[in-house]
C-alpha cells in the first residue's frame, strides 16, 4: 500500500453488547487487526461504550460503539467491509470517507462550530429580510406620500350648492 494514493476513513462498529469487558475487548483487537492489514494507519481510536440501540439488532438491545479514522487506499475498503460484515459480534458497522481537512476526535467541537457558523448566518439573513422589509415599507410611505402632494385637490362642493342645482331631483 502506497502512503500517497491512501485516503482517510471512519470506521464505526457496534460490537454485540451481550459480551463482558473481557469479551468486547478480545473481539475489539480483532477488529482492530483487520483494520490494521487493510490500513496505512489507525489514526484515532474512541470508545463510546455500551449504549442501549434506537431498535433491536440481531435480537439485541444494547451494543459497544467503537469508532476508528484510519488511512487506507480505496481498494482495501471493499476486503476490509466484508471481513467487518463477515465478524459474528459485529452487529452493524459504516465506513464513511472524510473530508481532507478532518480533525480526528474533534467531531464534538468541528460540529458546535458548524452549527454556530448556521446560526449566525441565519441571523445575518433575518436581518437583510427585516431592514429589506423596513426599507420597503419607507418606500411605499414615501410614494404614497409622493403620489398625494402630485395629485391636484378637487374642490369640495358644498352641500348647499349640490341641493340648489337644478339639474339634480333631490326631491
Amino acid at each position: 500500500m502506497s502512503e500517497t494514493d491512501s485516503r482517510f476513513y471512519e470506521l464505526m462498529v457496534i460490537i454485540s453488547g451481550d459480551l463482558t469487558e473481557k469479551e468486547f475487548e478480545k473481539e475489539l483487537d480483532e477488529v482492530r487487526g483487520m483494520l490494521k492489514e487493510a490500513s496505512t494507519a489507525i489514526d484515532y481510536e474512541e470508545s463510546w461504550g455500551k449504549r442501549d440501540l434506537a431498535f433491536k439488532i440481531k435480537r439485541q438491545g444494547r451494543g459497544f460503539y467503537v469508532i476508528f479514522d484510519f488511512h487506507a487506499v480505496p481498494e482495501a475498503i471493499k476486503e476490509l467491509t466484508g471481513n467487518v460484515k463477515l465478524h459474528p459480534t459485529v452487529l452493524r458497522h459504516i465506513i464513511v470517507s472524510l473530508p481532507d481537512d478532518y480533525v480526528s476526535g474533534k467531531y464534538k467541537e468541528t460540529m458546535v462550530h458548524r452549527r454556530k457558523q448556521e446560526q449566525d448566518e441565519q441571523e445575518e439573513a433575518r436581518v437583510k429580510r427585516h431592514a429589506a422589509t423596513a426599507q420597503d415599507d419607507l418606500d411605499a410611505e414615501a410614494r404614497a406620500a409622493a403620489s398625494a402632494k402630485a395629485k391636484p385637490s378637487k374642490p369640495e362642493k358644498n352641500l348647499d350648492e349640490i341641493v340648489s342645482n337644478p339639474d339634480i331631483n333631490v326631491g
